[in-house]
């Protein structure tokens, strides 16, 4: 959903923007976070030759160009 349509939603309009853009980072982080899990069980790891584990550490999102690892490595996102 695009951020402007996503403010018109009833209950977002009425909010400050800075709670606008919280529920819209919210949003933004559960929509990655299925479409990652749908494509991990549909064997998308194994397209790319993850073997073993996947790691499941905490990912923080920086801004909306990558999300830092805990380890300090970046996962550029592209929506």
């Amino acid at each position: 959903m695009h951020w402007q349509h996503f403010r018109q939603l009833r209950e977002v309009r009425d909010l400050r923007i800075d709670q606008q853009v919280k529920m819209y980072n919210e949003f933004l982080n559960e929509l990655f976070y299925n479409e990652v899990s749908s494509w991990l069980n549909r064997g998308g790891a194994s397209q790319i030759g993850v073997i073993g584990p996947i790691n499941e550490d905490f990912l923080q999102q920086e801004d909306f160009n990558y999300i830092l690892q805990e380890d300090g490595s970046k996962i550029y996102v592209t929506i």
